[in-house]
């Protein structure tokens, strides 16, 4: 249950992120073709669960907050570790042409 609630919340938050750096005039059309980000967009579902410290399950008391911290960490350190590794084994080219194609899509 953990590493699935984990799993969706980092989901949910990298795609509000992405979604923040997008022109507002096109985050129509996004919503219109993608459901995740459509539901990104929207309310924060979340917010109430993750407002939670304590959760009992089976009679035993788990902290959330800490264990979705270090599992949300942990993703977010493997995220950035992949993100490094792919740029470190381009060239040069191809960090251009991601710069180039990024100033396309917020413009």
């Amino acid at each position: 249950m953990l590493f699935t609630l984990s799993e969706q919340v980092f989901a949910h938050c990298k795609t509000r992120a992405s979604l923040m750096l997008l022109d507002p005039a096109r985050l129509g059309g996004i919503a219109a073709a993608d459901d995740g980000a459509a539901q990104a967009l929207g309310r924060n579902w979340y917010a109430p669960l993750l407002a939670e410290r304590t959760l009992v399950l089976l009679g035993r008391p788990i902290d959330l907050a800490a264990q979705l911290t270090v599992r949300m960490g942990a993703m977010l350190r493997s995220s950035v570790d992949i993100a490094i590794s792919r740029f470190e084994s381009k060239e040069l080219l191809a960090v251009v042409e991601l710069q180039a194609a990024k100033s396309l899509i917020i413009t």
